[in-house]
């Protein structure tokens, strides 16, 4: 479990380095609650990413999931003619 020193400076290397930081980043990556992140924040000792509205975060999110999907039955090559 890392002090609260060791969260401050996490997170501020985290501003340093990434641009467009989320709440969700911080988190996982830092293996921080919200609650310590928030209450941190409330004491001034730590500047927070705004929250991504629901309608936004799917800009952040990285995954292709969606390109993989195929309705059940149908096929998963194209029928070839010959």
């Amino acid at each position: 479990m890392m002090t609260e020193q060791e969260v401050v400076a996490y997170v501020n290397e985290m501003w340093a380095t990434h641009p467009m930081l989320t709440r969700n980043v911080l988190k996982k990556q830092g293996r921080v609650s919200m609650v310590r992140l928030e209450k941190l924040a409330s004491e001034g000792l730590i500047k927070l990413p705004k929250k991504v509205s629901k309608r936004m975060c799917h800009l952040y999110n990285d995954t292709s999931k969606w390109r993989n999907f195929k309705l059940r039955g149908s096929p998963t090559r194209r029928a070839t003619n010959g």
